[in-house]
């Protein structure tokens, strides 16, 4: 929970780097936390680091089939 507070305070501030590295932290404690794709791949976008923010959001399709959010972070 923390991790996803400190997610959001760090995207909302423009610190996509940070917002990156706490959803990796996500990751690492819940490996099916589908959010922790999703929010580290539109952080990464955010500075432009395509190949990254592909690779989270088909991280997540791994781990959570099916998942619309991650499916149309792909489309973009």
């Amino acid at each position: 929970m923390l991790i996803s507070i400190d997610w959001m305070i760090n995207h909302d501030a423009g610190n996509f780097g940070k917002a990156i590295h706490d959803s990796q932290e996500a990751i690492a404690l819940d490996a099916s936390n589908i959010k922790a794709y999703f929010r580290a791949s539109k952080a990464a976008a955010k500075l432009a680091k395509w190949e990254d923010s592909l690779q989270f959001a088909v991280d997540g399709l791994k781990a959570c089939p099916n998942t619309r959010d991650i499916i149309h972070q792909i489309d973009r």
